[in-house]
């Protein structure tokens, strides 16, 4: 299973398990890993404990396959050449050179990522509803974490 998942920019880092057992209940408490690390995309955003006051908002791909395809179809509708090396320019660049077995995706990504989402939703529309619907899906996870939150790419360990 590839877990999609946008934390909202009340996003804070913690330093301690004792800081960590101090936040109030409400707060969802995760733990970045290392593994999960690439420090151009993460923009800060260290291996370490973190917590956030806002829910985070989940989105699932069934299986590493089925977001690789996804990636490797959504390439193909914005690209005149589906294949070769991402540029830093190109639309959805962010997305397309993580990691398939994922990372995180800092703040100004995630701005950047929610708006070329809106800007090709249209382009995109394909008679696929379940790229569709997967489409609409990222949309809302990095419109939540817009304007300072993160996104979290993750594969079970």
């Amino acid at each position: 299973m590839t877990a999609i998942t946008a934390y909202d920019k009340s996003i804070v880092r913690v330093p301690d398990s004792e800081a960590a057992a101090a936040l109030p209940r409400s707060w969802v408490v995760f733990e970045l890993a290392p593994r999960m690390h690439t420090p151009a995309l993460a923009e800060g955003f260290d291996p370490g404990t973190y917590g956030t006051k806002g829910p985070a908002f989940e989105f699932l791909f069934a299986n590493l396959s089925q977001w690789t395809g996804w990636r490797d179809e959504l390439r193909g509708m914005i690209r005149a050449e589906p294949v070769g090396a991402v540029t830093a320019n190109e639309p959805f660049a962010d997305l397309l050179e993580l990691p398939d077995l994922g990372g995180v995706l800092g703040p100004q990504r995630c701005d950047r990522l929610a708006n070329e989402f809106r800007t090709w939703k249209q382009a995109v529309r394909t008679a696929d509803s379940r790229f569709t619907r997967s489409y609409d899906a990222l949309l809302s996870v990095f419109e939540y974490a817009e304007g300072g939150g993160m996104v979290w790419v993750a594969q079970p360990a």
